[in-house]
């Protein structure tokens, strides 16, 4: 399954790590780290890559404070 277009398939990004974290050897971690090599890799300018960082950070923040057993 692809979250390519969420209304074809129905599905998002959420949900396809959380069934990547349930379903393989992959952790919570290696999901988040991930999620931070994406931006730090891409090709943003580094101001867009700062901010992007500080967003997702809040986003983990505000998830893993509302989902402790993550």
């Amino acid at each position: 399954m692809s979250t390519d277009d969420e209304g074809i398939f129905e599905i998002d990004i959420n949900h396809e790590c959380e069934l990547a974290i349930a379903e393989t050897d992959i952790s919570y971690a290696e999901v988040k780290q991930m999620a931070f090599n994406s931006i730090q890799t891409s090709f943003a300018s580094a101001a867009d890559k700062k901010t992007l960082l500080e967003k997702l950070t809040v986003k983990f923040d505000d998830f893993e404070r509302n989902n402790p057993s993550w």
